[in-house]
């Protein structure tokens, strides 16, 4: 039976861009698609849905594109799985489940969990007659597993087991419904999986040892593979051991999945930072049945879902990949589904938005035409960390290579000149590198604490500094901000003079900004429990603007950005007790709070060079653009 088409808010407009934009005023428009959470194929194989903070995608599996959003509350798409008949969908997110009319889009059943907590996976039954989920220990409780009567709602009595303290995901139903797997700790650091029968709530099975990040039951019940890092198990159910252990797949995330006559197969998903291939085995013959390696490297790694088998859906940078049995090639589709962001500059133009992502690389979009898929910068083998643009415009990347310990500083969409090579002795770990073009500087640190600063045009060595993270070097390059004591640390770079010691705890969390004419620093001051602006030159505070009670005082993840005429500062901060973050513009001479919106995991922020828009990353995987002028009047 071919399951339902999905609901399409906007079926007559192929836009695909209305669908990225809120009803909320000011905001212009938001570009990528959101973090991916949970991957989805419907049973006959037409659709893929996709689970993440935008709300769920649907793609057309047959062409790999989008073909509707849809929306709901907020966090309401962190999981999500399909019934067996392919009419419904069921998402979920925090201690709740909602079951959706594919072909409506109406709600149908919403089930609540016994405890509250993020759920960290969901199941129907193969004969659709029960519906499960599982909420993992990320709050410090422990995990829980929920069973429903699918058709009724009822919920089952829980399930418990001597010994076991919490229960995680993943978890899979047996192909006749009768048994329940689930992943369990029974100690610190003590994994097994234990096996249910649901019609008497007696455990059937206790794997001991079974570590999986994805479970399926073989057709007959008897077997119960396990995908692991690097490994596969096969446990037999009846016997309650281990039947098989298959390894030697390379550092890679399987995915396994029986076909309907029994073939074990696994994908092998290469780590996020791994440019390597994606391979797809019989496990038991220890044969490869497909390879893919894509021109660019993986993201995420919950970016692949098993179907039968037979049917793989993956995904890497900027594309969707999608593998079916006997094809020599998978289907390709464009995507912007990103990990999350690290910086964000506007380019001269201020037509251009340059990020750079935690797996993604450096992304330049086009904000003029959010539907685009930004141009991706990505050195096959290394780390991108910061981005600068020249004053002639020039745009530079640095990025960090562990194959052979080098810094590398190369022109991006200009000369075929080969990089600029930094080989000091500073190469424990890269975190951090901090570029001014204008000054022909570069600064990277490492985990142990010290920092090289070297010239841009030679990469000779310039000076050793003892810093802890984050290093930040002012656009004009005269001063150096690093946090070696748990507060900042401001040198004149020439002098060596210290302009901000740590010692005076004026400055402390893990992020400060700049002015553009480098006098200010934006922080936070703990001992005031405000946003601090500090004269650089006359080593005091100009400034301090004290946060509002509603919103996080601690100051350690605030972001900071200065306008370019330097008369506002943009901060992100969070609310006390919820999930949001504000992002609140001020005053630069008075203090006065200009403006303030809200909204989940708001990151790094940077206004365009004309001061008209603000760009803010968020940690889900998305950009939203603000008109500014629009905020600023809207002040409460």
């Amino acid at each position: 039976m071919r399951c339902p088409t999905p609901f399409q808010p906007d079926r007559g407009n192929p836009n695909i861009s209305q669908w990225s934009l809120s009803d909320s005023k000011g905001l212009t428009a938001r570009l990528g698609q959101g973090y991916v959470e949970a991957l989805a194929l419907s049973p006959d194989g037409a659709y893929l849905a996709v689970a993440c903070d935008a709300g769920l995608w649907w793609y057309d599996a047959a062409s790999v594109s989008p073909i509707a959003l849809w929306k709901g509350e907020a966090r309401d798409f962190h999981n999500v799985a399909f019934s067996p008949s392919g009419r419904q969908v069921a998402t979920s997110a925090r201690n709740f489940v909602r079951i959706w009319d594919i072909e409506s889009g109406n709600l149908d059943s919403s089930l609540t969990a016994t405890h509250k907590g993020w759920i960290c996976a969901t199941a129907f039954s193969p004969d659709g007659r029960w519906f499960a989920a599982v909420k993992d220990d990320r709050d410090g409780d422990a995990g829980y597993l929920d069973i429903w009567h699918a058709e009724t709602g009822e919920k089952i009595p829980p399930m418990k087991e001597k010994g076991v303290n919490h229960w995680s995901g993943p978890l899979t139903f047996s192909s006749d419904g009768r048994l329940v797997a689930c992943s369990t700790n029974i100690g610190h650091d003590q994994k097994s999986v234990s096996v249910w029968e649901l019609e008497t709530g007696t455990i059937a099975a206790h794997l001991e040892g079974a570590k999986a990040r994805n479970l399926c039951f073989s057709p007959c019940g008897q077997y119960l593979a396990a995908g692991e890092w690097a490994s596969v198990q096969v446990w037999d159910v009846n016997a309650g051991r281990l039947a098989q252990s298959y390894a030697g797949y390379g550092e890679r995330l399987m995915h396994v999945s029986y076909t309907p006559e029994g073939v074990l197969r696994a994908a092998g998903q290469p780590q996020p930072s791994d440019h390597g291939s994606l391979r797809i085995w019989d496990v038991e013959r220890e044969q490869i049945v497909f390879a893919d390696e894509p021109r660019a490297g993986w993201t995420g790694n919950r970016g692949a879902v098993f179907l039968d088998g037979s049917t793989l859906a993956y995904l890497n940078h900027l594309e969707w990949r999608i593998w079916e049995h006997g094809a020599d090639e998978p289907r390709i589709g464009q995507h912007t589904h990103l990990s999350g962001f690290n910086s964000l500059r506007f380019l001269q133009d201020g037509k251009t938005l340059a990020s750079v992502g935690f797996w993604d690389g450096a992304l330049l979009w086009d904000v003029q035409s959010a539907d685009r898929p930004p141009r991706r910068i990505s050195p096959e083998g290394e780390g991108c960390f910061s981005m600068d643009e020249a004053p002639d415009g020039k745009l530079f990347l640095a990025s960090f290579s562990e194959s052979d310990h080098a810094v590398r500083l190369r022109e991006i969409g200009g000369s075929a000149m080969p990089p600029v090579e930094y080989r000091g002795p500073i190469f424990a770990d890269v975190r951090k590198t901090s570029i001014s073009m204008a000054a022909g500087l570069v600064c990277h640190n490492a985990k142990d604490g010290s920092a090289s600063l070297w010239d841009a045009r030679t990469g000779m060595p310039i000076r050793i500094l003892d810093l802890y993270c984050q290093p930040s070097l002012s656009p004009d390059g005269n001063y150096l901000a690093g946090e070696p004591k748990g507060g900042w640390n401001i040198w004149d770079h020439q002098t060596r003079e210290c302009m901000l010691d740590a010692d005076d705890k004026r400055i402390e969390g893990r992020n400060l900004a700049i002015s553009p004419d480098g006098r200010l620093i934006a922080g936070y001051e703990h001992s005031e429990e405000a946003v601090v602006l500090w004269d650089i030159e006359r080593r005091e505070a100009r400034l301090r603007i004290a946060l509002p009670e509603e919103w996080d005082h601690r100051g350690d993840d605030c972001y900071y950005a200065f306008s370019p005429c330097g008369r506002y500062l943009g901060c992100t901060t969070d609310e006390v007790g919820t999930e949001e973050t504000a992002v609140q513009i001020w005053s630069v001479d008075t203090g006065e709070r200009l403006a303030v919106y809200a909204y989940p995991g708001a990151g790094c922020l940077a206004f365009s060079p004309d001061g008209s828009m603000l760009a803010v990353a968020c940690f889900s995987g998305t950009i939203r653009l603000w008109d500014i002028a629009h905020l600023v009047n809207q002040a409460p």
